[in-house]
């Protein structure tokens, strides 16, 4: 596989991941989402999050920083968080709020979301640092991005989208060296 066709499928999830984890993840009070039982009250900055994110990531991050001052200990406003700095390209602030995400006391779909979505993150940096022959730093963020989706796997097994990001992770880092 051409490192062009591998950005454009990792890039093509990025927006897969955050459409599963904002319907999973959604206003509580969906009958979907009681199931899922992530978050423990309503918020109406989540509900105002996921309705603005299709559409405006930016805006919805707002919601979501009100969001994680009103509910600290939510996983899932982390995660959403997360996705909205990632769509926003604020990759480090993004590794910020996907690391609460992803820690321990967090529902598991949410960890693993959280996972996943950190080595998109790590991929997609490697990626540019690849593009600017900056090769070592490339290869220390496919590193990354590797053991990130390691853990989401570990979390989420058979997950393919996992599996098959892993896989291009460790391609990337061999083509590094």
């Amino acid at each position: 596989m051409s490192r062009q066709s591998e950005k454009r499928h990792a890039s093509a999830l990025r927006p897969l991941a955050a459409l599963f984890s904002l319907l999973t993840l959604g206003a509580c009070g969906e009958s979907s989402v009681e199931s899922w039982e992530i978050f423990t009250v309503e918020n109406s900055h989540v509900r105002e999050g996921n309705r603005l994110f299709p559409d405006d990531p930016a805006s919805a991050l707002g919601h979501y920083d009100s969001a994680a001052r009103e509910l600290p200990s939510e996983g899932g406003v982390h995660l959403n968080r997360g996705l909205s700095l990632l769509a926003t390209e604020q990759h480090d602030a993004a590794r910020s709020a996907l690391l609460l995400a992803s820690e321990a006391g967090n529902a598991e779909e949410v960890r693993a979301d959280a996972h996943y979505n950190l080595g998109l993150s790590f991929y997609g940096q490697g990626d540019s640092s690849a593009g600017e022959d900056d090769h070592e730093e490339a290869q220390r963020l496919f590193r990354e991005a590797a053991d990130a989706f390691r853990q989401a796997l570990r979390m989420r097994p058979g997950h393919a989208d996992s599996a098959w990001n892993l896989e291009l992770a460790l391609r990337r880092i061999q083509e590094q060296q």
